[in-house]
């Protein structure tokens, strides 16, 4: 992450990780406000502080610190497809489509990046596309599930069968 090399920054950040992944959301959003007032090109920070803001309901915030993150560098498949979900939020279809897709390029097996397309196309009602993407997602999904003792494995598809039948039912 250009401009990201000071040991204080990235202890800073760790520890708003941290603290966004157990729940302690408002501790994490003045440690990345923090860390942008240091280093406005911070992209972890630009990116999760835009994470934090789409939770938030705030979009169009989301989407500019998202893209700044994308911007600063290196983008990464996470950022393009939470780019995509807050495009999603604001309506703008095609954009969102866009960036899963991104995403997708930038790591070829992003499930969750195919779920979200899937859900961007049945939005934009294009429904046989968005099964297909799905059904990819659902590989993937299986395939990470590979080296898990068999009776794991029978509940995981199991359970992603009847994943698959209701999101059918939701787009057909």
């Amino acid at each position: 992450m250009r401009g990201d090399g000071n040991v204080r920054g990235w202890h800073l950040f760790d520890c708003a990780v941290r603290s966004h992944r157990h729940g302690r959301i408002a501790d994490a959003e003045r440690a990345y406000i923090h860390i942008l007032t240091d280093d406005s090109t911070h992209s972890g920070a630009l990116h999760l502080l835009g994470v934090i803001r789409h939770q938030q309901g705030r979009h169009e915030e989301a989407m500019e610190l998202i893209r700044r993150a994308i911007a600063a560098g290196p983008a990464t498949a996470d950022y393009h497809n939470n780019l995509g979900s807050v495009l999603v939020n604001l309506g703008r279809l095609a954009e969102a489509e866009g960036s899963f897709r991104r995403a997708l390029t930038l790591r070829l097996d992003y499930a969750d990046a195919l779920v979200n397309l899937g859900l961007a196309l049945k939005a934009a009602e294009r429904a046989e596309e968005a099964v297909a993407a799905y059904c990819k997602a659902i590989r993937f999904y299986l395939d990470a599930r590979q080296g898990e003792p068999p009776a794991r494995q029978d509940e995981d598809i199991a359970e992603t069968q009847n994943s698959f039948r209701t999101l059918t039912a939701r787009v057909y």
